[in-house]
């Protein structure tokens, strides 16, 4: 005949074998031994700010130049990207009819 353990008769058998663990008398594992760690002098100073991302740019503003009279363009005064300011001369147009 096979003989059933009640619910808290396994929970005191296993309490009693976790104390009798916890109560060994084995040494304690040693320290570790020291790391050596490198010191170094605080400074101040600017650092730059770079952003690494993927992604699109859009301008808050864009303008299409174009000329109010027809002709030839002869010469471009302005490099792409620059700053122009109002009557700044953009183009030089062939001046014949």
């Amino acid at each position: 005949m096979i003989r059933r353990v009640s619910i808290p008769s396994r929970l005191v058998l296993a309490l009693v074998v976790a104390l009798s663990a916890a109560c060994s008398r084995q040494k304690a594992a040693p320290p570790p031994d020291a790391v050596p760690v490198r010191v170094g002098t605080v400074i101040q100073k600017d650092v730059p700010l770079q952003l690494r991302n993927v992604g699109t740019v859009v301008p808050i503003n864009s303008i299409a130049v174009r000329a109010l009279v027809g002709g030839e363009i002869q010469q471009v005064h302005f490099r792409e990207g620059q700053d122009v300011k109002k009557g700044d001369l953009l183009f030089t147009i062939d001046p014949r009819p």
